[in-house]
């Protein structure tokens, strides 16, 4: 919001912005051993929720079981 007085401040109510095609994600980090995969990008909760049981839930059980041993 405008929090100075500026005459060339506006906010646009549509803005005209291009569909997203793609998401980049950059990690960094000094750690062996770290893996991302099963990345959702999603607006509908069921939906996440839904892909968690169906791949994450059963993929990490498993891991479990194998670290355990």
């Amino acid at each position: 919001p405008q929090q100075i007085p500026n005459p060339e401040y506006f906010e646009l109510e549509k803005p005209d912005l291009e569909p997203i095609a793609a998401i980049g994600i950059e990690i960094w980090t000094m750690q062996d051993g770290i893996l991302f995969d099963n990345i959702l990008i999603t607006h509908d909760e069921k939906v996440a929720e839904e892909y968690r049981k169906n791949t994450w839930k059963a993929k990490f059980s498993n891991e479990k079981e194998e670290e355990d041993v």
